[in-house]
């Protein structure tokens, strides 16, 4: 029921105004801060400190929320079935509808973003992970096999590195999968047994890809750093998060 901001090492530094339930978040590239507010069916901006400076509504049942390298809030809407951009006076720009060529959108929960400014959204309903360009056009589905021949049943929170790296968390089983840009099945960062304790449920990297965040259900947020591979290392260890909490909250 609270929206914080706290430093990179989860050091609180102060509750946003205003929000309750908040959805997705994001920060444009100066330091302020939007969120969704499931309450009020808004998105909530915010100054880089917390401040609270205006809202606008953005559909029925928002919930995913991503700001792209044109400052554009993108929100998915479950109730809507679909995906808005907006500028910041909460303008819809375009739009990614409920269907489309080779594509359709049933539950449309978080998303993220690639270097390229694709739009990568997780739908649970359709146990799908979609790609769509910076312009709404649909690209690919991820392929979310893993390396025991299972898949993703339930995906919801994921996010993108800089590499195109994708990591989705599975609240079927608890778990956090890591698929290579061209779907291939990497590792499991955070396995079912573990994830138990967490109820994971989103995630997000940070920017320069040393920080990986992931919040659960039971009211905690770990966050995991990177730690260096060593060069024979095997190509499936590449990006191996080592099971360091560096902090939790």
């Amino acid at each position: 029921e609270d929206a914080l901001l706290c430093d990179q090492d989860l050091r609180r530094k102060r509750r946003l105004d205003n929000i309750m339930a908040p959805g997705g978040v994001d920060f444009f590239r100066d330091g302020q801060i939007a969120v969704v507010c499931r309450t009020m069916d808004a998105v909530y901006l915010y100054t880089a400190i917390g401040t609270f400076k205006t809202s606008f509504n953005c559909g029925p049942s928002p919930c995913g929320l991503a700001i792209n390298s044109m400052n554009e809030i993108i929100v998915s809407d479950t109730g809507a079935k679909e995906v808005r951009f907006y500028d910041r006076d909460g303008k819809v720009q375009r739009r990614i509808s409920r269907s489309g060529p080779n594509y359709e959108l049933l539950w449309p929960l978080y998303l993220s973003l690639n270097a390229m400014d694709d739009v990568i959204i997780s739908d649970c309903h359709l146990q799908k992970v979609m790609a769509f360009d910076h312009k709404g056009r649909f690209k690919y589905d991820y392929n979310l096999r893993t390396h025991s021949g299972n898949q993703v049943l339930r995906p919801h929170g994921l996010c993108v590195n800089q590499d195109g790296d994708l990591f989705i968390i599975d609240t079927a089983i608890d778990s956090m999968e890591v698929f290579q840009c061209d779907g291939t099945y990497q590792q499991t960062i955070l396995p079912a047994e573990e994830g138990n304790n967490l109820r994971p449920k989103v995630t997000s990297i940070s920017r320069d890809g040393t920080k990986l965040a992931i919040g659960g259900f039971k009211g905690a947020v770990r966050l995991y750093k990177f730690l260096p591979v060593e060069e024979d290392s095997s190509p499936d260890t590449k990006l191996s998060v080592k099971q360091e909490i560096k902090s939790e909250i």
